[in-house]
């Protein structure tokens, strides 16, 4: 096995992807944990603010908006200021 320059910084590159992908596996499972942990809220309490579900989540309420948006079976009802979310019927 080469021992050289060329070779620790390629092996330092597989190390550093290796990482990312650790880190990208580990938003996964917290995305999709956060969007089962919605859905029961919702299920126990018909409509929620945004507010409501992200201090469920132990999110912030814009990183909440952001997980929101990208659920299929959630609608929003109401303008900006005095939108609720529910589950679609």
């Amino acid at each position: 096995m080469p021992k050289g320059g060329a070779w620790k910084w390629a092996q330092a590159i597989c190390e550093f992807s290796n990482n990312l992908t650790e880190e990208v596996v580990d938003i996964d499972a917290m995305l999709s944990d956060s969007i089962e942990k919605i859905y029961e809220y919702l299920t126990q309490n018909d409509e929620a603010k945004t507010n409501d579900i992200a201090a469920y989540l132990g999110l912030s309420a814009p990183r909440t908006r952001v997980i929101l948006a990208k659920m299929d079976g959630i609608e929003a009802i109401g303008t900006n200021t005095n939108r609720r979310y529910r589950l679609k019927k």
